[in-house]
């Protein structure tokens, strides 16, 4: 019976999600933010600086930081449009390159490309890729600025929240939703935090990796890095083939690409699959299986702010399943600890 009604509210909260994207994905975004900025809250607390200098210049330094990445993308798609027909030219002559190099060129010693089915490689225009680079960066801006707004509100709201369970709950069940609330809030800011700080040494790494190797618009691969992480798994992966097809369509030479292309896999390696796996995965409990398909899902009802929001979202499900005795054999299931270690963490 627990489980019906589990999987009936899991499809139930689904369907309402999905219609109402628009509305929660900034919510659940400034949500995240909030345990992001706790620990610079309490820190700046202790100091006695004011809250209210302290909501002032938490809004201007996301606001800048959200504008500058605006900026950053919007100089960069211009000048990716001013270039794309040489890069277009280029990889051309390095499939024509390449085809003599291994043996599959055509008579008059050009990839044949009718032959391959790649007679249309890069056929969009700069237009096209600059209207969708600025349309897509608008509206990510449009999102943070609400997500700021709803982190804002947030931190006002929870200076009242103790006062409103007292008048609200039982001793009992206060203590119960406190204790749910806190292990969200460390679990949560914890992982956040070691998110953002190997997300920020993969954008670095990669950016400096790319500029030793004069690649054009490092700066723009680093800051594509930083970003595509917070998507856990996939988004790296992703965020790696427009850096290796620019590489391989702007340097003659094919060892020079090559070698960019094993540092950037390298990298990320470092990065993810040791230092984020060694560091993050105690604080998500999850297995690997189900935090995958999580991503997936999410992605489908809410494009890349769900893939973003997928990891949150599911340690977030496991905290509350172990916090009632009827549920706790499914967070169990979904756990990717020994039961006692997750027992000692919730």
């Amino acid at each position: 019976m627990t489980v019906c009604v589990v999987l009936l509210t899991v499809c139930a909260v689904g369907a309402v999600s999905a219609v109402l994207r628009t509305v929660l994905t900034p919510l659940l975004l400034g949500l995240l933010l909030y345990f992001l900025v706790t620990p610079l809250i309490e820190y700046l607390d202790a100091r006695r600086v004011p809250r209210w200098l302290t909501y002032i210049t938490l809004c201007v330094v996301g606001m800048a930081i959200v504008f500058g990445m605006w900026r950053l993308i919007e100089a960069q798609s211009y000048d990716l449009r001013a270039r794309l027909p040489q890069y277009q030219e280029r990889m051309y002559q390095a499939l024509d390159r390449y085809a003599r190099m291994f043996g599959f060129a055509n008579k008059e010693g050009k990839f044949d490309a009718e032959r391959y089915r790649l007679q249309d490689i890069l056929p969009v225009s700069g237009d096209e890729v600059a209207k969708y680079v600025m349309g897509t960066s608008v509206e990510l801006l449009e999102l943070c600025t609400m997500a700021l707004f709803y982190l804002l509100f947030t931190l006002m709201e929870a200076q009242y929240l103790e006062k409103r369970l007292r008048r609200s709950l039982s001793p009992e069940s206060r203590s119960r939703f406190s204790s749910v609330i806190d292990s969200i809030k460390t679990d949560m800011r914890n992982y956040l935090w070691i998110k953002t700080l190997i997300s920020l040494g993969l954008g670095v790494t990669t950016a400096i990796a790319c500029r030793l190797f004069s690649l054009d618009f490092w700066l723009l691969w680093g800051s594509l890095m930083f970003l595509a992480n917070y998507v856990t798994y996939i988004g790296s992966i992703v965020a790696l083939v427009p850096i290796i097809l620019v590489a391989f369509a702007q340097f003659e030479s094919l060892g020079a690409a090559a070698a960019l292309t094993t540092l950037l896999i390298v990298i990320r390696l470092v990065w993810i699959d040791y230092a984020e796996m060694l560091y993050s995965g105690k604080y998500v409990d999850v297995s690997p299986l189900l935090v995958l398909f999580s991503v997936a899902l999410l992605g489908s009802i809410w494009g890349v702010v769900g893939m973003l929001l997928a990891v949150p979202l599911i340690a977030t499900c496991r905290i509350v399943l172990y916090s009632f005795p009827e549920t706790r054999f499914m967070a169990r299931l979904i756990s990717d600890v020994e039961q006692d270690e997750v027992a000692a963490k919730s």
